[in-house]
């Protein structure tokens, strides 16, 4: 939830020119290539009145159901907890894999609605903001409670009042009184503000172009030995094409994609040298990454928003991906410069709408470090923070062509 909320007649005024600058292409032609480690994201909602079919797979979030997941994700949430940075896998080469290889498809991908307390997405910045936004370094924002991932949230006798820091022992709660959410996650604001000022439904378009095969993603898992608890899995996520073109309203499990070849590194010999590629762990059933990484999410025709960080985590089974967890974070920069890229007269009203999104400082904080820029608007050029990003997602059992793809086939699903 935005601070100190704009009026809705503020909000449409600042919003406009955001959405109008998005809707006429803000992809990859006016955001850093792909290889520049920084990615982009977005995700949208399956609600009735969408015009969305829903697949039968698609799981509800425990917020929804007061389901507890009851994972115990075996990470430390203490003081010292690293950031996760975006970028390449940075752990030692433990050899060649072993065990079983796994493909996903995602059949699902949510922005969730306003208002609610618990959302999809990471603590970033290792800070427990209080809800009121007056916690130092939060951006005058508050933070939210994960209600997927409890290790996104600590007991709030156990946090230094003063920094909104872990202040002991390793520990996580569940959504609750006395238990203090650390979530960084303005995409449900994003997705409102673009459907009061242009009536772009970016919720129900991206998931219909899930739906259609337009927007493909594949969720690659390697070096499986054991589903409920495994030390070591390689994830990869891939831009994907259907190869069939038939039955195009709905992801179906068991069907073959081609691994877009701007999924992967320069050169690539392999399916396995994927742009995105995280080392990870399986506990107690949830994949759980050790990292996160760049990850391009076109979300609504022309409109593609970079996540830097990417971390996605999900319950994993032979067959699906439930209760997924994707968060990360969009510079506040890109946002910024695509809109007077593209409405240069709208330069101060874009810069006030995306200093009121920025809720994570630049460079993200860590313990100790000397205080990071939210936003500075004066003198010019604008500078800014970043913001956070989260959505849930599912996905179900797929199979992959042996040989990735520059295009898309025509007459295959999401060519229309």
């Amino acid at each position: 939830m935005i601070v100190g909320a704009m009026s809705v007649r503020t909000r449409i005024q600042l919003a406009f020119p955001l959405c109008a600058a998005l809707a006429a292409g803000c992809g990859s032609q006016n955001l850093p290539p792909a290889d520049s480690g920084v990615p982009r994201d977005s995700a949208p909602d399956t609600t009735t009145d969408a015009g969305v079919d829903v697949p039968s797979s698609m799981d509800a979030t425990p917020e929804d159901t007061g389901v507890d997941t009851g994972v115990d994700t075996g990470v430390d949430t203490g003081a010292d907890r690293p950031t996760i940075e975006s970028g390449p896998d940075v752990e030692e080469d433990a050899g060649p894999e072993t065990g079983r290889v796994l493909y996903f498809a995602l059949d699902r991908l949510t922005i969730e609605p306003v208002g609610r307390t618990a959302y999809a997405g990471f603590n970033l910045d290792g800070i427990f903001s209080n809800p009121d936004g007056t916690t130092p370094r939060s951006c005058a924002h508050g933070d939210f409670h994960s209600a997927l991932d409890p290790d996104q949230n600590h007991p709030t006798a156990m946090l230094d009042t003063m920094t909104g820091r872990a202040s002991g022992p390793a520990s996580m709660c569940m959504a609750g009184a006395g238990c203090s959410g650390g979530v960084d996650n303005q995409l449900p604001e994003i997705a409102d503000l673009v459907a009061t000022s242009t009536g772009m439904d970016v919720r129900g378009n991206a998931q219909r172009m899930i739906n259609s095969g337009e927007l493909a993603f594949i969720v690659r898992v390697s070096g499986v030995d054991d589903l409920v608890n495994d030390p070591s899995i390689t994830m990869r996520v891939y831009q994907a094409y259907p190869t069939f073109s038939t039955d195009c309203t709905m992801v179906r499990p068991d069907r073959e994609y081609a691994i877009a070849q701007s999924s992967l590194v320069a050169g690539a010999m392999s399916i396995e040298q994927a742009r995105f590629s995280v080392r990870g762990r399986i506990v107690n059933g949830r994949l759980i990454p050790n990292t996160g990484a760049a990850l391009p999410l076109p979300v609504a025709p022309g409109i593609t928003i970079d996540v830097s960080n990417a971390i996605l985590r999900a319950n994993i089974s032979d067959t699906t991906l439930t209760l997924g967890n994707l968060g990360g974070y969009g510079r506040g920069s890109q946002f910024y410069d695509a809109i007077v890229a593209m409405m240069p007269t709208f330069a101060t009203l874009a810069a006030t709408l995306v200093s009121q999104l920025v809720d994570l400082e630049e460079p993200i904080p860590t313990p100790g470090a000397a205080p990071g820029l939210c936003s500075r608007t004066v003198p010019a050029p604008p500078r800014f923070g970043n913001i956070g990003i989260g959505a849930t997602f599912s996905a179900v059992r797929a199979t992959v062509a042996a040989m990735p793809a520059a295009a898309r086939a025509p007459g295959t699903c999401g060519s229309m």
